[in-house]
């Protein structure tokens, strides 16, 4: 008997915006192959419904072991990859659920956390289906109805700006898809193009407790997170998600100075501050490839970082302000893709 050995490389994961709530794409749609590395992780969420009987032996009968997957929750866990201009959108409105696209070209996205929660199964808001391809014919694995649950998104010095994220759907998993539809990388690797986002040719980071300020800065992380709760029973599936909890934490370094000693003398007294960076045009959006990144929100922990240059690291939990009219994050990002959001 041949003995077939494969490894990790030889599988690819694709994901594709839904347009039915339900209805996982098909094995012939198109999928945006995504360029991320292993571990790419697919959890089913078997349901365990063993039944504790006793049947006169010291031991559980493999007929009360039973399992199935009524109303289960699936994940998709995407490990940190590298953010390509055309491949981020799509994510960070799962993780939203609130988009405005502009009409003409560069078609800039303004992603905002939801004022009003999307009625999935009216097929509003942003879901998506997932499939690792495998090698071999009707074994590749597909998730439906996916929405992010949270998303990181972080940038170092002498790096690239990188994206993590954990979805979470609905229904069994499919353990014999065979996609044969066209599956799309998005972008080359191109920085000319800005098709993705090296530390340095960041064009603005500043912070804002009354005036802003663009300090010399270090490694920064913003972590949006939300709860997703089940809710209903719709044909063995839970109905839908109910969304609550937006925010998240954002994570600085910045060069200590007199300007930045700042966050010491207000973080006791829990003032507010607005933290904006990004790379491309001062007015975001109007430039393909831009890519803006506003949060606001007061400061959890100010801690002095003996570095090779002394540093300030700061810990940011996300709020908005009603009276102010301030979200807690707001990205703006161009790519020049016509979404019709």
């Amino acid at each position: 008997m041949a003995l077939s050995i494969y490894v990790p490389d030889d599988f690819v994961l694709g994901i594709a915006q839904q347009t039915t709530w339900g209805t996982i794409i098909a094995d012939a749609g198109a999928f945006n192959q995504l360029k991320v590395d292993k571990p790419m992780v697919l959890e089913a969420d078997v349901k365990d419904r063993g039944d504790l009987s006793s049947r006169g032996v010291r031991w559980q009968d493999v007929l009360d072991m039973a399992k199935d997957e009524v109303g289960s929750n699936p994940k998709l866990k995407l490990p940190d990859h590298i953010v390509r201009k055309k491949q981020a959108a799509v994510l960070i409105y799962s993780m939203m659920q609130a988009v405005s696209e502009a009409a003409t070209t560069p078609y800039a996205k303004t992603f905002t956390f939801h004022d009003t929660q999307p009625d999935f199964t009216a097929n509003a808001g942003c879901f998506l289906t997932a499939c690792l391809k495998a090698p071999v014919a009707s074994k590749s694995l597909k998730l439906r109805d996916l929405i992010a649950q949270s998303l990181t998104l972080k940038c170092s010095p002498g790096g690239l700006l990188t994206m993590s994220a954990e979805l979470v759907g609905r229904g069994a998993m499919v353990r014999d898809g065979n996609p044969s539809g066209t599956w799309t990388v998005q972008d080359a690797a191109s920085t000319a193009a800005m098709n993705f986002y090296p530390f340095e040719k960041m064009d603005r980071y500043s912070f804002d407790f009354g005036s802003p300020v663009s300090p010399a800065v270090g490694a920064w992380e913003l972590n949006l997170t939300a709860n997703r709760t089940p809710i209903g029973q719709s044909a063995g599936d839970r109905q839908s998600f109910a969304l609550s909890k937006n925010g998240g934490t954002f994570k600085g370094s910045f060069l200590w100075n007199s300007d930045t000693h700042v966050f010491f003398t207000n973080h006791p007294l829990g003032t507010a501050c607005e933290i904006r960076l990004g790379w491309g045009n001062a007015t975001a959006g109007t430039v393909d490839g831009d890519l803006d990144f506003v949060v606001y929100g007061v400061i959890e922990s100010v801690e002095m970082n003996p570095a090779d240059a002394q540093m300030i690291d700061i810990t940011m939990k996300l709020g908005g302000s009603i009276s102010g009219s301030k979200e807690p994050a707001t990205i703006i990002l161009a790519d020049a893709v016509d979404k019709a959001w």
